[in-house]
Order: C-alpha cells, then structure tokens, then sequence
C-alpha cells in the first residue's frame, strides 16, 4: 500500500514541476527582454534562471523514475497474488 501513496506522491510532484518548468520559461525570457541594455546583468540572469530549469528537469526525471519503479511494484505484486489465487 505504501508504493501506491509513494506513486502517487512523486506524480503529484512531476505534475507540480510541469506547471513550475513554464514560470520558469517566462523568468528566463523576461530576464532576456528586461535587461537587454546591460548584457553581463542579462547573462548573469539567464544563466540562473537556465540553471533553475536544469534542476527542475533532474528532479523531473528523479521523480518519474521513482514513480515508474514504485507503480511497477505494485503491478508485480498484484500479478503475483492472481496467480497465487489462480493456480492454487
């Protein structure tokens, strides 16, 4: 039961991260439009709000993996006791 709560946790937080990945698309396009007169403060800017986005996507990944690893589980485990209940 716990890998069901623990699927469910990481999917909410991927679907988080969806919404999250597109504000931080808009900081980084806004730091390029608003800071085009001084381009080491417009760098300094995009290059924050780029490593933001990279780490988003990591915990992304982290999450979805965890997420298929927990979910698999419980299709093992669901599998397993059909069978059990089936051939015996």
């Amino acid at each position: 039961m716990i890998n069901v709560f623990g699927g469910f946790f990481f999917e909410i937080i991927k679907g988080l991260i969806s919404t999250t990945f597109g504000a931080l698309i808009m900081k980084n396009f806004f730091a390029i439009l608003n800071n085009y007169a001084d381009y080491d403060e417009m760098r300094r800017q995009v290059d924050f709000w780029s490593l933001m986005k990279f780490i988003t996507a990591i915990v992304a990944f982290i999450c979805c993996f965890c997420s298929k690893a927990l979910f698999s589980t419980v299709g093992e485990n669901i599998t397993l006791n059909v069978r059990a209940d089936l051939y015996t």
